[in-house]
């Protein structure tokens, strides 16, 4: 997000906040969390492609609500409005290619009117046959889920962007030469799709949706976190959305501005500050000398952090003037004494996603699982394999998977000292000055842990990373 799109994300949420009626308060949630989802897209070298990506996502949103919500008489008339504003919405936006303002161009390069009207005609359809019952909601369920996912790991997987950009280039009679995998640029998918993958999970072990289409639309694409997170559970949102007040204290004003303001500070000076000396392919060929590059790697953890944690803040300030409360998506994780501590610190609601739909399911399966495995083998499979799709989820290269690597052997190692000190040491009492002592040599460690792990995350190659940590040696 830039300056603008949170001054205008603040000025909406002051809006909805000094709204009287809760109805037409989240009906412009509604609007702004679509609109917003078309201005947030970056825009493509591609035609049309910023109008498609945001409508491919709202098409899913869609389907998924009418696939997750159980059957009933008023279920057209209750949502036909949001249908039919959706439908005028995706369609208004295509009309814009007709427009002579020119700074519309800046900011969505819409398809023809007779394509969004297909794709409208297609959605109405196909909620059509489920409403009928000609498709087994349960099959589509899996099917929706099955193309979340492949989605998702072709997006991640850059010789497949390549090749995408390439023949829609071709397909728009467009020059070829120039096609690379940075025309995809696909904003805020993977939120979206955890979100979409956690409704139909749970709604496969018995779970309905507690929202109407509008307010269901609004959770997969609300404003605030649209972008960076977090990741809010449904039935949560939806309570948030039930018990919003209308009329936000003046306290709460005041925590959400100082939460944007933090946020600020964090994003926009420190992290900003810290790029211009954090490694990256550049600063790395320019160091010379292990002690500079400890300094950059360490500028680079804090930048990241700083970073992250920013966007998180404002997202938190921002939906906290409607009277929305986001979960908490970082509690000083730099702070932390171990790694299973960092981890339940940093990207919280990340990592508490995975360890509901991943890591749970697996070492329930794998402690019932007919042969007899070990309770450490059991460990290290499900942190290490957790970690790599962790590591995955931000690019399908090597360097990911060795970060994930990095975390997951860290994270059993961690275990299986703890474990040993448990066994060992159960009757010592810890007190005094060498406790504390003890801690922040703990958190000197993991820190150091992290930062160097960043170095796998962060450099595009292996033999660069490795470079990275020869220079850290002094034996370049």
């Amino acid at each position: 997000m830039t300056y603008l799109h949170i001054a205008v994300f603040v000025l909406g949420a002051w809006i909805i906040r000094n709204l009287g009626e809760r109805v037409a308060a989240n009906w412009l949630i509604f609007t702004i969390s679509v609109l917003s989802l078309f201005w947030l897209q970056p825009v493509s070298p591609i035609r049309t492609l910023d109008y498609w990506l945001p409508a491919i996502m709202i098409a899913f949103s869609v389907i998924t609500w009418f696939v997750t919500t159980a059957k009933h008489e008023s279920l057209f008339t209750q949502n036909k409005i949001t249908l039919i504003v959706l439908a005028f919405l995706l369609i208004g936006l295509s009309l814009l290619r007709y427009t002579q303002i020119s700074f519309l161009s800046t900011w969505i390069n819409p398809t023809k009117i007779g394509w969004s009207c297909l794709l409208v005609f297609l959605i109405a359809i196909l909620i059509l046959l489920i409403y009928q019952e000609k498709i087994a909601k349960s099959t589509l369920a899996v099917w929706l889920m099955i193309v979340l996912i492949a989605a998702f790991i072709l997006l991640k997987y850059e010789p497949f962007t390549s090749k995408l950009s390439f023949y829609l280039r071709k397909i728009n009679n467009q020059s070829t030469d120039l096609a690379g995998a940075q025309d995809i640029a696909w904003i805020g998918y993977s939120y979206f799709a955890f979100r979409l993958m956690h409704v139909l999970r749970d709604w496969k072990t018995g779970h309905e949706i507690p929202l109407n289409l509008r307010d269901f639309i609004s959770y997969t694409f609300y404003f605030p976190a649209i972008v960076a997170g977090p990741i809010m559970r449904v039935e949560n949102f939806a309570k948030e959305i039930e018990n919003k007040s209308n009329q936000v204290t003046q306290t709460q004003t005041f925590e959400s501005v100082k939460r944007i303001m933090h946020g600020f500070l964090r994003k926009f000076i420190l992290a900003d500050s810290l790029s211009m000396i954090a490694f990256n392919e550049t600063t790395v060929q320019q160091t010379h000398g292990s002690i500079w590059m400890w300094m950059i790697i360490y500028a680079f953890a804090l930048r990241l952090y700083f970073d992250f944690s920013g966007y998180t803040d404002i997202a938190i300030g921002i939906s906290g003037l409607m009277g929305i409360k986001l979960p908490e998506n970082f509690q000083r994780p730099y702070l932390s004494e171990n790694l299973s501590l960092f981890w339940n610190r940093w990207h919280i609601t990340l990592t508490q996603w995975f360890r509901t739909y991943y890591f749970n399911p697996l070492t329930r399966f794998l402690r019932t699982y007919k042969i007899q495995i070990p309770a450490a083998w059991i460990i290290f499979i499900t942190q290490m394999s957790t970690m790599v799709l962790i590591g995955l989820w931000h690019g399908i290269n090597i360097n990911y998977v060795v970060w994930g690597c990095w975390n997951g052997v860290g994270l059993f190692l961690h275990n299986r000292w703890s474990e040993w000190l448990k066994q060992h040491f159960r009757s010592v009492n810890k007190k005094g000055w060498i406790a504390g002592t003890g801690k922040w040599f703990s958190v000197f460690l993991t820190f150091n842990f992290i930062a160097l792990g960043w170095v796998w995350f962060a450099m595009p190659t292996l033999n660069e990373s490795i470079t990275v940590f020869v220079k850290l040696l002094g034996i370049e």
